[in-house]
């Protein structure tokens, strides 16, 4: 299988879709809407890049294999790929540039190639190659070596470290760092009698009964609760009775868990009707509009409720709009009792994490 990807870094005059073959470790990974990492250019300097479509090799055709695939599955979805090709074509933008405009800054990827000496090499070296190898094997520490790196391709070329990596005097190394990581706790659990036999002492114990009785728990729940120091589940961690784990969570501004259902909302004999009217413009093949007109209290709110849980019934999806940042917990909460984790908020003072998530 073959990759069409848009790569970063590219100009506009030259900007494409490049071919990439799919490696067979990576057949059935890749997919549109993913992101990738892949070799660009003479040099072969790793980018990042998103694919667009996949198509089957033609035969005779020889391309450029993915270094390796940045996401476990697809960022954007086909319609978002779709926006990502009108974008580039209606306002003179790179492929990639669409896409980074679509996704939220926080999910973007940094990528540091990274490179190291391997020992027992039998290939011969050029006497240029042979001047890098003892310069980077002179180097003390990481930051000279990497310094040593840039040098030798000021100095000589991109192709000369590209040349030591295929004969295998150098291993290369491709660091992604996202901008914004996820929100972790840490959490307990016990594990099945491995507390037998071992010695424990007070604290411990009423640590481990704690986090028994509760199934889970975090560790700063576990501190709180038993007026104990962190030193003291990390030596239940090290004796094997509690297993300490990561809980990604989710910054959000109120709980997600749905407390009221919109189908409890009644109306009135005037909203019921305003209401069929507005579902039937919904239901309708072609875009419609329409503007309800109300006075404050008149339960404009409750009407747009009920549609939004009609959209969503129907597998679509729906965007609420208010005036101001400031009604917007408000407004959220409500939402969030009736829907529950279905509902995203987006607004300018949200941070680079609650973006992300």
């Amino acid at each position: 299988m073959v990759a069409e990807v848009g790569v970063e870094g590219t100009l506009y005059g030259f900007d494409a879709l490049f071919s990439y073959e799919i490696p067979r470790p990576l057949e059935g990974v890749i997919t549109e809407g993913m992101r990738v990492v892949v070799p660009f250019g003479r040099g072969n300097k790793k980018r990042i890049g998103l694919v667009f479509e996949l198509r089957d090799s033609v035969q005779g055709e020889k391309l450029k294999p993915i270094a390796a695939a940045a996401d476990s599955e697809r960022v954007i979805s086909p319609e978002l790929l779709k926006l990502c090709v009108w974008l580039r074509e209606n306002t003179f933008c790179t492929y990639f540039d669409a896409f980074r405009a679509i996704l939220p800054p926080g999910l973007g990827y940094s990528l540091k190639t990274h490179y190291r000496m391997i020992s027992g090499f039998s290939r011969e070296l050029s006497d240029d190659e042979r001047r890098v190898m003892n310069a980077l094997n002179a180097a003390p520490d990481r930051a000279s070596f990497d310094a040593e790196v840039s040098a030798a391709q000021q100095t000589f070329g991109a192709g000369v470290i590209a040349s030591l990596v295929e004969k295998g005097a150098l291993c290369e190394d491709n660091e992604l760092k996202r901008r914004v990581g996820d929100e972790t706790v840490q959490m307990l659990r016990v594990v099945p009698q491995a507390a037998d036999g071992i010695r424990l002492t007070p604290k411990q114990k009423q640590v481990l009964r704690f986090v028994e009785e509760a199934e889970n728990a975090s560790v700063r729940e576990a501190c709180y609760a038993c007026t104990v120091t962190p030193a003291v589940i990390k030596r239940l961690v090290e004796k094997g009775a509690l297993e300490q784990y990561e809980n990604i969570v989710f910054r959000t501004e109120t709980e997600s868990e749905a407390q009221e259902s919109p189908r409890d909302i009644i109306f009135s004999p005037k909203q019921q009707e305003v209401y069929n009217g507005l579902e039937a413009l919904m239901d309708e093949t072609e875009p419609k509009c329409a503007l309800l007109r109300g006075v404050t209290g008149s339960g404009k709110t409750s009407l747009f409720i009920k549609l939004i849980d009609h959209a969503v019934s129907q597998g679509k999806t729906a965007v609420m709009l208010v005036p101001e940042i400031s009604l917007t917990p408000q407004m959220v909460g409500k939402f969030r009792r009736l829907f529950g984790g279905n509902v995203a908020v987006m607004h300018s003072s949200l941070s680079l994490g609650e973006r992300a998530d």
